[in-house]
């Protein structure tokens, strides 16, 4: 029996998918030797600023890679256009064309004894997302 607990999807906005960046920076630095502490990344950052902050792609790679992150489906010369040049483009428009066309799941709070719980609700989210062992097979 699987357990499923249903997440209602949203339109994701230009600021959850800055906060997306954001969070990966943090993680990068914290396990990724090439990343760079101590940059901020907001809006007005250059996508060259971003790059070396977390030692990505080329841009048509990384352009693949927001695709399968996101789960959307720019083409190249689309990409090219948002990271390229590197120098003169904006997290804005990168974060601005992504939110346009991707969603993200909003949890949903567990009820229980008639009062909402956003911890549950994460917590049942998260255990629903997770793979399932199959049957043991023993040889």
């Amino acid at each position: 029996m699987e357990f499923q607990y249903e997440t209602e999807k949203v339109p994701a906005t230009p600021e959850y998918i800055l906060s997306v960046i954001q969070d990966s920076y943090r993680f990068s630095c914290a396990n990724d030797p090439e990343a760079e502490p101590g940059m901020e990344l907001t809006f007005e950052s250059s996508v060259e600023d971003w790059r070396l902050a977390c030692d990505l792609l080329p841009w048509k790679k990384l352009g693949n890679a927001l695709n399968e992150w996101f789960n959307i489906s720019l083409d190249s010369a689309e990409w090219y256009l948002l990271l390229e040049p590197e120098s003169d483009r904006k997290l804005r428009e990168v974060c601005e064309a992504i939110a346009k066309i991707a969603d993200r799941e909003k949890i949903r709070p567990l009820k229980i004894f008639g009062q909402e719980c956003t911890k549950g609700g994460i917590f049942l989210t998260i255990r629903s997302k997770l793979p399932r062992p199959g049957p043991m097979c023993l040889n």
